[in-house]
């Protein structure tokens, strides 16, 4: 939620368009016109990732920017593209303690679903089964952004 008065006139209409937290620098950046730094004390910095949110101030309805988002936390993983979404969990849930299957856990037979969004946003029908090439164009699309991001390999601590 984003609350600035003076420059967002009130308005209850939600805003439909994916977004994750890491757009809120960007939205941040982008209202202030900062412009972050390549380099930062001598470090060159990594790009800005995250779109920013401020399309949406004045049009509840504006097509989303936010193309893909990937997802990994302690090897739970998950990708969004364009109205869809797949994920598997990992070999641990984060809130029960110990190693769980971490020791048997072999990442080629996690089992992955896969959702649309636009037509299923509580994720309620797994559409994995009926749409094998979709989904794996997203799990190719997840190792591709993974390469990318430097969280490979896959690592559940």
């Amino acid at each position: 939620m984003i609350s600035w008065p003076a420059r967002i006139a009130p308005d209850t209409t939600p805003r439909g368009q994916f977004h994750h937290v890491n757009d809120i620098a960007p939205t941040i950046y982008e209202i202030l016109d900062i412009t972050p730094p390549h380099i930062y004390n001598g470090v060159e910095q990594m790009p800005l990732d995250g779109v920013s949110m401020v399309y949406t101030f004045d049009d509840a309805e504006a097509k989303g920017r936010k193309r893909t988002q990937y997802f990994d936390v302690i090897s739970s993983r998950g990708i969004y593209h364009d109205g869809w979404f797949a994920s598997v969990p990992g070999p641990r849930k984060p809130w029960v303690p110990g190693l769980q299957s971490v020791p048997t856990w072999n990442p080629a037979e996690d089992v992955w679903e896969l959702y649309n969004l636009a037509e299923d946003y509580s994720q309620a029908n797994d559409l994995a089964a009926k749409m094998p090439e979709k989904l794996q164009e997203l799990q190719d699309l997840w190792w591709a952004e993974a390469e990318k991001y430097g969280v490979l390999p896959l690592d559940d601590r």
